[in-house]
């Protein structure tokens, strides 16, 4: 068949081919999950298999960081998250501030006669 339309053939089979391809048909066989979510960072980075995370390095004692990602540094920096401690801390230091500021202006304020 292929003599016969001078090559034709092999040329479209090569484009047209029934063979497993790295795109669309292999995409529709990825069911199995290898992350799950980790207790500590909470992102679905914990590899069941190798029982550690990706991203903050879980079950080690030390957070996992590198200084050639400065971005995934910052994402995690104090004051990204709630700050459930730290917000009641500087409410009280400003109290303190306020308080002493109110002495301060007291004792220094001149006496009328």
């Amino acid at each position: 068949i292929n003599a016969e339309y001078g090559g034709l053939f092999s040329l479209l089979s090569h484009f047209v081919s029934a063979t497993m391809t790295k795109g669309t048909a292999s995409f529709g066989k990825r069911q199995n999950k290898s992350h799950c979510l980790c207790k500590r960072c909470g992102r679905r980075a914990f590899h069941v298999s190798k029982k550690r995370c990706a991203s903050c390095g879980y079950p080690d004692a030390k957070m996992r960081k590198y200084n050639w990602s400065i971005k995934a540094i910052r994402r995690r920096a104090p004051g990204t998250g709630r700050m459930r401690y730290m917000k009641v801390q500087a409410k009280k230091i400003n109290q303190v501030k306020r308080v002493t500021d109110a002495i301060k202006a007291h004792k220094q304020a001149p006496i009328k006669f």
